[in-house]
């Protein structure tokens, strides 16, 4: 059996961890990562157990050292001193906690961001959305196709935080569309749950009010996304996303951008629909402008 420990933590993993009591079940098992419930029923709370130092999803745990055989799924999981389960022990009371809970209102990111980003992502839905913000070129590809009329009317919904029912209904079109383990229609909404949430201080009262309806759709996607869009109803988001919101770094926005194979960028095109849709109003004399500084 594998001894593992547990470098760091998001604070909302810590918080599942400390409220959980008795048995869980691994739900899947991958290469590097490992979905386990809190908990026997479909709909138990997730912690995602990740082999290395980055944390991708909401409820993570980046892990020193990974078993050689993956857990079955269904198998029993106990917690306790250590998390156990039929290839591992995981011992995380040495593990450093990380924030990934979004604060209020943050600062919308550099003009630029949306050119560096494509220089590194060119596939998934960062191309459809900077079509959406004129700052590209209509994709031709499948998935940009059928995406773009609706980045656009998510777009046009979002500059106002006064009508849930019209912004449920242009994110509902996205659950679970295109390729990915997370699909990147469900990426996208995240980013742009994690804008709203973060443009103005309406914006938290806003994405609550969209919980119970997104989610009672969200059986046209698969149990992981739903897991995610569940915690970015209450501000948890990954570890990448969290520190690009919190510090609009290049740096920050390379490490996000490079999460799994579009996944990253497909959440950036989400985030920065809803920020440049929710640009706070200028001056009466001057143009309206998005924050990248086209006009709309």
């Amino acid at each position: 059996m594998a001894d593992l420990k547990a470098v760091k933590m998001t604070s909302e993993a810590a918080r599942r961890l400390r409220a959980a009591r008795g048995n869980g079940r691994i739900h899947s098992a991958y290469a590097r990562t490992i979905n386990i419930l809190i908990g026997e029923t479909p709909t138990a709370p997730w912690i995602s157990l990740h082999g290395g130092t980055s944390i991708p999803s909401p409820f993570g745990i980046a892990c020193h050292g990974w078993p050689e055989a993956a857990p079955s799924p269904g198998s029993a999981v106990t917690f306790g001193a250590a998390i156990r389960f039929e290839t591992s022990s995981l011992h995380t009371d040495k593990a450093m906690i990380t924030e990934n809970r979004l604060p209020g209102p943050l600062p919308a990111p550099d003009p630029q961001i949306l050119a560096l980003a494509l220089e590194q992502q060119a596939n998934g839905l960062l191309p459809v959305a900077a079509a959406v913000l004129g700052a590209g070129r209509a994709p031709a590809d499948a998935l940009g196709r059928k995406a773009l009329p609706l980045l656009t009317r998510l777009f046009e919904t979002a500059k106002t935080l006064d009508d849930p029912v019209a912004a449920q209904e242009a994110l509902e079109p996205l659950l679970g569309l295109g390729p990915g383990l997370t699909p990147s229609g469900d990426d996208c909404i995240v980013g742009w749950l994690a804008g709203a949430f973060t443009a103005r201080p309406e914006g938290r009262p806003f994405v609550a009010s969209l919980r119970a309806g997104l989610l009672a759709s969200a059986s046209r996607t698969n149990e992981l996304s739903r897991a995610c869009l569940e915690a970015a109803f209450d501000g948890a988001v990954s570890e990448p996303v969290y520190r690009f919101a919190t510090t609009r770094t290049v740096e920050a926005l390379t490490e996000l951008v490079s999460t799994g194979e579009t996944s990253g960028g497909d959440l950036l095109a989400g985030y920065l629909i809803a920020r440049t849709a929710l640009v706070p109003p200028k001056a009466p004399d001057k143009p309206s402008r998005g924050f990248f500084g086209f006009r709309r």
